[in-house]
């Protein structure tokens, strides 16, 4: 993750992530019969997941009570993976300081 202040009350960032999972031994896509038990489940799966992210931060300090500040955020993400999987997510905070 990499942020970077662009004004005393402003900052954007970037983020980027890479996981490799191996596989369970139970994980099968194909099950001959009387097989042990065993899962399709992909998450179970061997995958390789990568999540891209940016985001923007605002900090206000206007007419609060007791001196108190708020804070704004935005984000967006990426997230892909090697078996197939892909998501987009959206997020949005708004909090107290």
């Amino acid at each position: 993750e990499l942020d970077q202040r662009l004004t005393p009350f402003f900052y954007v960032g970037a983020t980027y992530r890479l996981h490799h999972q191996s596989a369970v031994d139970f994980f099968t896509t194909s099950a001959p019969p009387r097989l042990r038990p065993a899962t399709a489940d992909s998450d179970l799966a061997e995958f390789t997941a990568q999540t891209f992210g940016l985001k923007a931060s605002f900090d206000w300090a206007g007419r609060m009570p007791l001196g108190a500040k708020m804070h704004f955020d935005a984000s967006v993400e990426r997230y892909v993976r090697t078996n197939d999987l892909a998501v987009n997510v959206a997020s949005f905070g708004v909090g107290f300081m």
